[in-house]
Order: structure tokens, then C-alpha cells, then sequence
């Protein structure tokens, strides 16, 4: 077994080990994101190349965390309802009250941890539709909607959070991003990629 091969492996965690693995993860993107001061001094953000591209590890390091925390939480999916509920809780904390007082590293950590649910969420749809085609699953229109749904906003919190930052486009996003946390924490207890990865 080759060493990528052993870092992916399929493992089955435990609760406690499933927990603290999110908590690194989050960890280890709120300290990426944090450090973006070091290529961008003057709080440019999206107007800064520098800042965009430093921002693309978070994305990588979030897509990959999160893939792999989903693929070997199979024994306790529970743990994904918990996880995807908090950052929901996150959002709304950050956007809607005082606690975090809409800290810009706060958003620059749940953004890409929300893009890389939002790949779960459209593998596992995208993958459904297709067994779906092949007569392995009953017909279902909703699993299209929602995998083309979680492509959307995928596309969107990208574009604004990396390029744009339209302030008028985060009044609609936002509110989208924390129903459709809360919608993937509903199905994320019963749903399984499998060995899409």
C-alpha cells in the first residue's frame, strides 16, 4: 500500500475521534485563513490576487478535510448532523448577532468549510441521479434539484466570497447557506457517498 493510499483509507471513527477531527479541521482553516494578513496587509481581500490565491489553500484544505471526515464517519453519521448543524449555527451567529461581531476570519473559515459540504452534497446527488437513470434507486425529481441546488450555491459562495464580495448577494447567500447546512444535517444521518472517492 502506497502512502496516499494509506492516508485515504476508508477508517471507521469513533464519536470521539469523528469530533475532535472536525475540530482540527476547523482549526487548521480559521489558522489559514487568519495568516492571510501576511499577503494582504491592507485588508484589500477580494481585491487582492495575493489574498484570493492564499484563500484557495483554505478551499483545498477544507475540501479535503471535510471529504475525508465524511468518508470514515459512516459508523457514527450522526456526528456529520452535528457538524454540519454548528457551522450552521456559525453563520448565524457571525451574521445575525454580536458574538463574533462578523469577524472577517470567521467568514473566511466557514466559506470554504460550506464549499466543500456543498462537493459532498453534489457527489452524493449527482450519484444518486445517476443510479437513478440506471434503475438501481426509484425515480426520484427532488435528488436533481438538490444536487443542481447545492451546485448553485457551491458557484455563489465561491464567486462572492473570492472575487466579487457583493454585499447585496450575501443578504440573499446568506440565509441560503444556513437552510441548506440544516437541510444536508437532515439528510447527511442517512445518506453515504460510498466509494465515490
Amino acid at each position: 500500500m502506497s502512502m496516499i493510499e494509506h492516508i485515504f483509507r476508508r477508517r471507521d471513527l469513533g464519536i470521539i475521534d469523528s469530533l475532535i477531527g472536525a475540530g482540527m479541521l476547523a482549526v487548521a482553516v480559521f489558522m489559514w485563513a487568519e495568516r492571510s494578513v501576511e499577503v494582504d496587509a491592507n485588508a484589500e481581500g477580494p481585491d487582492n490576487w495575493k489574498w484570493q490565491l492564499w484563500q484557495m489553500g483554505t478551499v483545498v484544505l477544507a475540501i479535503v478535510g471535510v471529504w475525508l471526515l465524511w468518508r470514515n464517519t459512516s459508523k457514527v453519521p450522526w456526528v456529520r448532523t452535528v457538524c454540519l448543524v454548528a457551522l450552521a449555527v456559525a453563520y448565524l451567529l457571525n451574521n445575525y448577532t454580536d458574538v463574533f461581531k462578523e469577524s472577517g476570519n470567521i467568514w473566511n473559515t466557514v466559506n470554504p468549510l460550506f464549499i466543500a459540504c456543498a462537493t459532498v452534497a453534489i457527489c452524493t446527488g449527482w450519484r444518486r441521479v445517476m443510479a437513478q437513470r440506471q434503475g438501481m434507486e426509484p425515480t426520484n425529481p427532488f435528488v436533481f434539484i438538490a444536487a443542481v441546488i447545492a451546485t448553485g450555491m457551491a458557484v455563489a459562495v465561491f464567486v462572492n466570497a473570492y472575487f466579487t464580495n457583493d454585499s447585496g448577494a450575501w443578504n440573499v447567500i446568506d440565509p441560503l447557506i444556513i437552510l441548506s447546512l440544516l437541510t444536508w444535517a437532515i439528510a447527511a444521518r442517512r445518506t453515504n457517498v460510498g466509494d465515490a472517492i
